[in-house]
């Protein structure tokens, strides 16, 4: 029954919310702090990744130990070495 008001065009109209005719307008009306915050937010998200695979680099060199490439030290392991 809805779908056929519809299709027949008696359905009521519900009128919406309007984006910003200028883009730029949402971005003046907000503060200088909280511009420099989005910055400084967006700058951290896309740092992230690179700061995780740093923190998985490490533990696996952990992992082999520190002196795992030299062929003299206990902790030598061939893997590392290469």
């Amino acid at each position: 029954e809805l779908i056929n008001k519809v299709v027949n065009g008696q359905a009521p109209r519900r009128q919406g919310f309007s984006a910003a005719t200028d883009p730029d307008e949402k971005y003046e009306r907000e503060s200088f702090g909280r511009q420099i915050y989005k910055h400084l937010m967006s700058g951290v998200s896309n740092m992230l990744p690179f700061v995780v695979a740093g923190g998985i680099l490490i533990a696996v060199s952990f992992l082999w130990g520190i002196y795992s490439a030299d062929p003299n030290s206990p902790q030598y392991n061939v893997i590392a070495a290469t």
